[in-house]
């Protein structure tokens, strides 16, 4: 009888205890009223229904469908690739950060991307909600008329951004036409082919840093044409994420030609060929050919952006670096993507019976960019 009453009073004293540690809990964690929330708007954002955003889409699929495929496609899990590639760094083999041929192409490394030092000159503003299509353009600095003839055409259907670098002396056509078109994105390192790592570089970063609804963004060059309207449904259809999707290269051998400025010493690369890569490229025997188009979707751009900022880079060979060494290290996947040819076909005229069909093309003029719209946009057009 006795230990029944210890045991009783036990339980009072434990629950007692309790009930005070709940109550001291709850008064800390009170906020003051001016930091509150109404508990109406809480109750209205947790029950509202969100809205589906319809995107211009074509014939191909309707809105919804499209939508669909976009929000519901398959995410893959991100692993280290096994793929037996090694790429040596700087140091060791490689004595200098870099080398320079005799025909002035420079091979090796350079330090990792500095955004302390290449500043954004200009920054488009930032996507909005519903561009979930996103195209980055590299484009030099004189490139207007081919930069205009995008905005007239195919660049018109999404969001659509340049990506330059800078000059020792300022463009003052080139602030007018930002000011003006507010879709340039420029950084302060120096115009040129080597350089094209920091274009892209500094596309990825833009894209993360302002376009956080972006689901694909196609990157290409400003002689680039491409089929928006396929090219969404192809990309909803296919893509999983992380991803790049373009014209894909396997086991490709590395170029030895020391005269090439495609040339990969020893030093750089181990191997006698390319890890699987991504690129809008004609591919003979002894040389590359590298337009610079693929699609990325949005996990692979920001994997991408955070390994280059850690990378010391490879100046001659952008693509490939990226979307070949660096995705391989990364584990995104790479896919072949139908008729995604960046190039132009020899001996046939551009027109909407010949290009049509294709996703992307290559090498097509300010002129020929605007027939190809009118072309593809006319219903009585019989090829």
């Amino acid at each position: 009888m006795r230990s029944q009453r210890l045991l009783a009073l036990i339980c009072v004293i434990v629950t007692s205890i309790c009930c005070v540690q709940l109550l001291a809990s709850f008064l800390s964690s009170t906020e003051p009223d001016e930091f509150r929330r109404p508990l109406g708007k809480s109750l209205k954002a947790l029950t509202a229904t969100p809205k589906m955003t319809v995107h211009r889409v074509n014939q191909n699929l309707s809105s919804n469908d499209l939508m669909l495929a976009v929000r519901q496609r398959k995410r893959t899990s991100v692993e280290k690739s096994s793929e037996p590639y090694r790429r040596l760094r700087p140091g060791g083999a490689l004595i200098q950060e870099t080398k320079k041929l005799s025909n002035g192409t420079t091979v090796g490394w350079i330090p990792a991307y500095n955004r302390t030092v290449f500043k954004l000159l200009h920054a488009s503003p930032p996507c909005k909600a519903e561009d979930v299509y996103v195209a980055v353009i590299v484009s030099g600095g004189k490139n207007f008329l081919r930069r205009q003839a995008i905005r007239k055409t195919w660049g018109s259907q999404l969001k659509t951004v340049f990506v330059l670098g800078a000059n020792e002396t300022v463009n003052p056509d080139l602030e007018t036409e930002a000011i003006r078109y507010k879709d340039i994105v420029q950084a302060d390192f120096r115009e040129g082919y080597y350089n094209l790592t920091y274009n892209t570089i500094t596309a990825l970063r833009w894209v993360t840093m302002y376009c956080p609804a972006a689901e694909y963004i196609i990157k290409g060059d400003d002689d680039s044409w491409f089929n928006i309207d396929l090219l969404k449904t192809e990309v909803a259809i296919r893509a999983e994420d992380p991803m790049i999707l373009g014209m894909l290269f396997v086991n490709a051998a590395r170029n030895v030609k020391s005269s090439s400025k495609w040339y990969t010493p020893n030093e750089v690369l181990a191997q006698k060929t390319y890890p699987k890569f991504v690129s809008g490229a004609g591919l003979t025997a002894k040389t590359f050919f590298f337009p610079h188009s693929y699609v990325v979707t949005r996990t692979a751009a920001t994997l991408l952006y955070k390994k280059l900022l850690m990378e010391p880079l490879i100046l001659n060979l952008e693509d490939l670096f990226i979307t070949g060494f660096l995705a391989n290290e990364i584990g995104i996947e790479r896919k072949k993507i139908r008729e995604f040819y960046n190039h132009r076909f020899p001996k046939k005229q551009v027109n909407g019976c010949t290009y049509g069909q294709l996703l992307q093309s290559h090498e097509i003029s300010p002129s020929e960019m605007m027939k190809l719209w009118k072309d593809i946009r006319n219903p009585n057009l019989r090829c």
